[in-house]
């Protein structure tokens, strides 16, 4: 858990975590600050639960970067504005959060001033790409309180519980800027708090090494690309006696994933 100034400042931004594919994933939605909404948050195993003697709670974490989880006994999710609303996801794993608690949505801008010190593994720039990424691919439907573990219900909730998972590896500090899993350090890891009892494990897992190498599948650039505008590099054309001309080599081999195009009157060899 972090201090009481970043509860402040970073809990604002939870609701902009609502399942919305294009709010990270193309880099084109922004809300308006003063835009606000409450948070629901729903706790399994409910009644009539097939497996509601199992262990579906964890233990307390220290994670990387210094943030920190309580021990609870119960699977949470989260829904904005109800109980069956869409899900949104937390960015800040052990601060304390209650049902009806009220949090203004903000934008991608949010990312321009985040402390370097909460993530040391990579930018914040990258924070912001894999988030969009992992909402791509993890569970962007809404919530219900009907969800059971025998029903089509536990489904969707490993989806969500696994979508979650990542997104808190990745603010964190435990993956690095290829979504590759980095070392903690000796502080605990995200996953630590999904038991091998849990009722949904092998489901989550499953959810969570598909999302997992589907984000790193669609992250992955020719080697002299960058992933922001920001971090591009320069190419100089050079004249060959009749034409300038660059060759770039493609080291990471995912080239053909991609088609070019120029804008003038030059061509483009692959």
């Amino acid at each position: 858990m972090k201090t009481q100034k970043i509860k402040k400042c970073m809990s604002l931004f939870l609701a902009a975590l609502m399942c919305v594919t294009t709010l990270f994933g193309v880099g084109t939605t922004a809300y308006a600050a003063e835009e606000t909404d409450e948070v629901c948050l729903v706790s399994f195993p409910r009644d009539g639960d097939a497996n509601y003697g199992g262990e579906w709670g964890h233990g307390s974490y220290t994670y990387m970067n210094g943030w920190s989880m309580a021990s609870s006994r119960y699977t949470t999710v989260r829904a904005m504005g109800s109980y069956d609303g869409n899900i949104c996801y937390c960015i800040e794993p052990g601060v304390p959060q209650e049902s009806g608690d009220r949090f203004t949505k903000k934008g991608e801008n949010f990312w321009d001033n985040y402390p370097s010190s909460y993530n040391h593994t990579i930018s914040p720039d990258d924070i912001k790409l894999f988030i969009g990424r992992i909402f791509q691919y993890g569970y962007t439907g809404t919530i219900s309180t009907s969800w059971r573990s025998q029903n089509e219900g536990g489904d969707k909730l490993a989806h969500a519980v696994a979508t979650q998972l990542l997104v808190w590896e990745t603010v964190v500090g435990e993956r690095d800027a290829d979504f590759n899993k980095v070392g903690t350090g000796g502080k605990d890891a995200i996953c630590d708090q999904i038991s091998t009892n849990h009722p949904l494990y092998s489901r989550i897992m499953s959810y969570y090494n598909s999302i997992a190498a589907s984000v790193q599948t669609h992250s992955k650039v020719p080697s002299f690309f960058a992933k922001s505008a920001g971090k591009a590099k320069n190419i100089e054309l050079e004249w060959d006696g009749e034409k300038y001309t660059a060759t770039l080599t493609d080291t990471n081999n995912v080239l053909s994933n991609y088609s070019f195009s120029a804008s003038v009157s030059e061509s483009v060899s692959l």
